[in-house]
């Protein structure tokens, strides 16, 4: 007796789908994470200390208000543009030999240290210590806090 619901020679087996429940708890599952976003987000929202996260290259992918403020550009401007060039810093040891940009302290897997980076403005300069950690998927968060203002030097 032949078999007519067997699928013809040199097919794929049927794709298997998850089922409506199990459809339903992934997406309850990602709308707590969304909403758990919101929440840190509007959190960090409220944080006076500049806040910047980058991927593992040092491009900005999210700042907070603080963070915009003292570079005077908006999260939209800096998106995907190198903590680099966006926040130049300036700093040196006790020999007077420059220090490297903690962004790529962070990327060379060095430990922050308590030193203290200038950054000008046009009015002055800002004296900032910055300290990072990294993030999961290889990103990394830099706060800067410790914000002295300096007169302008003549």
């Amino acid at each position: 007796m032949s078999d007519d619901l067997a699928l013809p020679p040199n097919q794929p087996e049927p794709l298997s789908f998850q089922t409506s429940a199990q459809a339903a708890a992934a997406t309850e599952q990602v709308r707590q994470l969304q909403a758990r976003l919101s929440q840190l987000e509007a959190a960090l929202f409220q944080v006076e200390q500049a806040i910047v996260c980058t991927d593992r290259h040092g491009q900005i992918e999210w700042c907070n208000p603080g963070f915009e403020q003292l570079v005077s550009h908006s999260q939209a401007a800096m998106r995907q543009r190198l903590l680099l060039t966006v926040l130049p810093l300036e700093a040196s040891d006790p020999s007077g030999a420059p220090l490297v940009h903690p962004v790529q302290q962070a990327i060379a897997g060095q430990l922050p240290q308590p030193i203290l980076y200038r950054f000008w403005l046009g009015y002055g300069a800002v004296t900032l210590q910055i300290q990072w950690s990294q993030a999961e998927y290889m990103s990394w968060v830099f706060a800067a806090y410790g914000v002295y203002r300096q007169q302008t030097e003549l």
